[in-house]
């Protein structure tokens, strides 16, 4: 049983309401180790659980947008789903797709590759990502090459400088 849409969700957002626990088990079995009951007796994971939560977001990952790797290296933000899709469904709202080839400038992409994986799944955008960490780059770099969904819209690079924003990036 489905609770009604979350409030202020875009409704493109595929994430309202409850999350589809058994359809998220059954995209990656692995998270299944880690469902439980809360209090109500509805399915639900230990969210304090960091474990958990890269799991969670393993199978939305898969389950929504096709996505066949995604991994984060020990230690790194792993940012929740719902919401950065949100944000991806807001800025589609400011752009014509079916006139204008869309191309995005993500700064400060971080290791999870988040908003490129929901805007070129979703919108087929194509994106330029930058982060000042080798490891964070790295990370992007092998979730966008290990996709068949993502090969050749996600262009992942290195700003050297924390002094620069775009030098380095988009001015070559």
């Amino acid at each position: 049983m489905n609770k009604p849409a979350s409030p202020g969700l875009h409704p493109n957002n595929p994430h309202k309401g409850r999350y589809n626990i058994p359809a998220l088990c059954k995209a990656l079995p692995a998270l299944s180790a880690k469902v439980k009951r809360n209090p109500k007796g509805e399915q639900t994971i230990d969210f304090t659980d960091s474990e958990s939560v890269v799991l969670l977001n393993k199978a939305l990952l898969m389950h929504h947008y096709g996505i066949e790797f995604w991994d984060l290296p020990k230690g790194f933000l792993c940012p929740p789903i719902p919401g950065r899709a949100d944000y991806v469904h807001r800025l589609s709202e400011f752009v014509d797709n079916k006139e204008t080839k869309v191309r995005v400038l993500d700064i400060g992409t971080g290791a999870s590759l988040i908003y490129p994986i929901i805007g070129a799944t979703e919108y087929q955008w194509q994106f330029v990502t930058s982060d000042i960490d080798p490891i964070s780059v790295k990370s992007s770099k092998a979730i966008a090459s290990l996709n068949p969904k993502l090969k050749g819209r996600i262009d992942c690079r290195l700003q050297d400088s924390a002094k620069h924003i775009f030098k380095g990036i988009i001015q070559r």
